[in-house]
């Protein structure tokens, strides 16, 4: 299996460096591969830095902070998402995008050696303002991309989505599924806080979507994450 692995790798720096080495036989293709579109194109990684494990497994959070994310709801998120957090295997890249009264933005960028960052800015969270959803998922997958280009496509990726309500007008992510869905491997795990199963994120065949009605729910749809991950 190493060594197939490591087969793969070179072909892929070999194609990139203008080689054309095609792999023979029936050698399995990376995990990135996609049926539709492109992923990590030979330009795309030019001057940058590859990251030492190319196939990393990555996840990334999306934490809603809302208005209606007030109250107690916010604080079990905050246990939840803390202790998925918890669970995260240390060679796994994490980081974490917020959206609340200062509205959508990275608070902890992708990486592996962020963790006690990673539960500090949890905690600290204020609710506050809207749901711009579509907003704050571009910047996720805009950190799992570049993070893809560091692993020549490599890897694995996973954009999670903790919210309780629907997009503000003009913040519907639904283009922006189909744009990620077609394009890439991220896989779009969204967990429905008090809001049941009638979301815009909720497209069985194209995101993983749990319905959330309690914190223990909530805590588990955050582990079937990482059940997902053993499964890819």
């Amino acid at each position: 299996m190493r060594k197939v692995a490591t087969f793969l790798l070179l072909s892929s720096l070999l194609s990139l460096t203008g080689c054309g080495v095609e792999p023979q036989g029936s050698v399995p293709q990376p995990v990135t591969v996609m049926k539709q579109g492109s992923w990590i194109k030979a330009g795309d990684t030019k001057d940058v830095v590859l990251d030492t494990n190319l196939l990393r497994a990555n996840i990334y959070v999306i934490f809603d902070c809302s208005t209606s994310m007030g109250g107690y709801k916010v604080e079990e998120a905050k246990k939840a998402i803390n202790q998925f957090g918890q669970s995260i295997p240390a060679e796994m890249g994490l980081g974490l995008t917020i959206f609340d009264g200062a509205g959508p933005s990275e608070r902890i960028p992708l990486g592996i050696d962020n963790r006690p960052q990673f539960y500090k800015v949890v905690n600290s969270a204020e609710v506050g303002d809207g749901t711009p959803l579509s907003s704050a998922m571009q910047i996720g997958y805009d950190a799992l991309r570049a993070q893809a280009k560091r692993q020549l496509g490599y890897g694995e990726y996973h954009l999670v989505v903790v919210t309780d309500g629907e997009a503000n007008p003009g913040y519907d992510p639904g283009n922006l599924v189909n744009t990620i869905t077609y394009e890439s491997p991220v896989i779009i795990h969204t967990i429905g806080f008090h809001i049941g199963t009638r979301h815009s994120l909720n497209q069985p065949g194209r995101t993983i979507y749990k319905d959330a009605q309690s914190p223990k729910d909530l805590a588990e749809g955050l582990d079937s994450v990482l059940a997902e991950s053993d499964k890819f």
